[in-house]
């Protein structure tokens, strides 16, 4: 596992439950065996007992190590121990036990069967494997973060930052979730942190998912706040009110909020001119995609290419 995917749930867990002064709840490290096993930098990680000794309300996967080539993952998938893990991770979700993961965690998840029909996210470099290896999962790999039946994803790297501060909401509340990132200052580095926050806020309400949905599969088009609420059956102003409460945008901004990441993600992982990315994320011309991407981001399409 990587280093960070593990230390930087569970210093973010433990921080949180001592900031909400809650003394019921535990966070406890466990591996398949109850052994000491070792990080993909070699740290000694030593468990408090075995997975199988264990009825946790919550799982973390940490993201796995094991290359960058997909062939690679799918060796690491057919090991006799993961196969073993992946059968533990399903039956902890049928008894109602919540999962995340984040970067190539979200393997196992999705090895597990629990993940079909469902929203999930990966490591942007290896999602077409995954879409490949698991055909009933919808992938959205632009998502730093997604939200589906009791089951959390982030995607590569550091974006397990954005999943502890995710769990923390969903395990206390929202309150303990701003401190905690006040205190560790995950809402202060330059990330996509912001747009997690309109997330996690909307997963509170199944009608602004369905408009998270709704509005990265209409990109191209032009989309007006009358398309949002019909898509949704609300009306105009209701959706403004419920969009502002969850969010603190209007239904314009927060589609605004959305092109500019995906726009963001394009330029970053694809080679395609300034002029097409503007296209597929729905802004007439390279030069509006430019003026929103800088007073967004604090960067132009070249910079963030």
């Amino acid at each position: 596992m990587f280093d960070s995917a593990f230390f930087i749930v569970r210093d973010t867990l433990v921080s949180a439950a001592r900031i909400a002064g809650d003394g019921h709840s535990t966070v406890e490290v466990v591996t398949l065996d109850g052994r000491t096993v070792r990080s993909a930098s070699g740290q000694s990680i030593r468990p408090e007992r075995a997975a199988q000794r264990t009825r946790p309300d919550l799982v973390v996967v940490p993201g796995f190590s094991v290359g960058e080539d997909p062939s690679d993952v799918l060796r690491y998938l057919t090991r006799t121990p993961i196969r073993r893990i992946v059968r533990w991770l399903g039956a902890q979700y049928a008894r109602g036990a919540t999962l995340a993961t984040g970067c190539t965690g979200a393997w196992l998840v999705a090895e597990a069967g629990v993940l079909e029909g469902q929203e999930a996210t990966t490591t942007w470099y290896l999602a077409q494997a995954f879409r490949e290896r698991f055909p009933g999962v919808r992938l959205v790999e632009s998502k730093m973060l997604t939200r589906a039946e009791r089951v959390l994803c982030s995607g590569a790297a550091m974006a397990h930052m954005d999943l502890a501060l995710s769990i923390v909401g969903t395990a206390f509340d929202a309150d303990t979730s701003r401190r905690v990132a006040a205190a560790l200052l995950l809402d202060q580095r330059p990330s996509q942190a912001h747009f997690m926050i309109t997330d996690f806020m909307a997963e509170r309400s199944g009608e602004l998912r369905v408009i998270d949905t709704w509005i990265r599969d209409n990109l191209h088009e032009g989309l007006s706040t009358e398309d949002l609420a019909a898509a949704v059956h609300l009306s105009p102003r209701t959706l403004a009110r419920r969009v502002k409460a969850a969010s603190g945008l209007s239904p314009g901004r927060y589609v605004q909020r959305i092109r500019v990441e995906e726009a963001a993600r394009l330029l970053r992982t694809t080679d395609l001119s300034a002029a097409e990315v503007a296209r597929r994320v729905g802004y007439g011309d390279a030069a509006t995609l430019r003026r929103l991407t800088k007073r967004a981001l604090g960067r132009t399409p070249s910079e963030l290419r």
